[in-house]
């Protein structure tokens, strides 16, 4: 009986220290909550300066142009005329030293023979990543521009993260038997880069470029060059067309949270043709 006293005593005066070690448990957990709620809102308020921010930048922006848009007016599509699927006609094989080796009936192209066509100027980016890197043909169509067949096929290739953004692209004069290689990064744009875009009944191809340096402008925000360019069809050969292109402003980039934006700095996209 006396040791059942003793504790209850014991607990009688313990009551009073537990009663304030909850009070203080709750007070802390309120301060928490509090102290994430406020750096949430802190960082909510944060982003919507920054967002308004970058809008009142942009529409400081002359010559804003969605670039989607713009490359189908450039190429356009209605030039191109799609025969059919590629089917098995064409293949993609791997030799023993890991070189991509193409098969087009009886004509045979390494890889390793060939280069992805770039815009020959240290300033500026290839887009080659994943070439004669384990390839295969993906969404292989023929098509027909100004009379001539060719083979339009994109070049896929294996990514460990590194790179997945770019996009290879074949292109396989069917009569000269001639492969021509492209490559565009997180290019916005799924439809054909070769069409006849000055309606003179000779191909042209359409090729991105973009500057390898950049600077930052506002809260991480960079800004870089691009140039579309063109390239003339002559004897189952692309040839830099130095004539006609396009220079564009972009601010921001895929791994941001911005939209990206497009202005163009300067046009000479067949300008005489135009006025005619």
């Amino acid at each position: 009986m006396r040791v059942t006293l003793r504790i209850q005593q014991l607990l009688f005066l313990l009551l009073p220290l537990i009663i304030s070690c909850k009070q203080n448990s709750i007070q802390k957990e309120k301060k928490e909550t509090i102290s994430i709620e406020n750096t949430q809102k802190s960082d909510d308020d944060k982003r919507t300066a920054e967002m308004q921010e970058y809008d009142s930048l942009v529409t400081q922006i002359p010559n804003r142009v969605l670039l989607d848009t713009l490359l189908e007016k450039l190429t356009r599509q209605q030039n191109v005329k799609v025969i059919s699927d590629a089917g098995d006609s064409f293949k993609i094989k791997i030799a023993n030293n890991e070189n991509t080796v193409f098969y087009g009936g009886k004509k045979k192209i390494a890889f390793r023979d060939y280069k992805v066509t770039c815009y020959n100027d240290k300033k500026y980016i290839c887009n080659d990543f994943g070439f004669n890197s384990y390839n295969y043909l993906d969404n292989a169509q023929i098509i027909e521009v100004c009379g001539r067949k060719f083979l339009y096929a994109d070049i896929g290739f294996p990514c460990n993260g590194i790179g997945c953004g770019n996009r290879l692209t074949m292109i396989y004069d069917l009569k000269e038997k001639k492969p021509t290689f492209t490559g565009n990064f997180r290019l916005p744009f799924d439809k054909f880069l070769l069409s006849d875009f000055n309606n003179d009944g000779v191909p042209e191809l359409l090729v991105t470029a973009t500057t390898r340096s950049y600077k930052i402008i506002r809260d991480d925000i960079p800004e870089y060059q691009m140039k579309l360019l063109v390239y003339t069809y002559r004897k189952g050969q692309f040839i830099l067309d130095k004539n006609n292109f396009i220079d564009l402003n972009v601010i921001g980039d895929n791994h941001s949270s911005f939209d990206i934006t497009y202005s163009i700095e300067k046009s000479c996209w067949y300008i005489q043709s135009e006025k005619q």
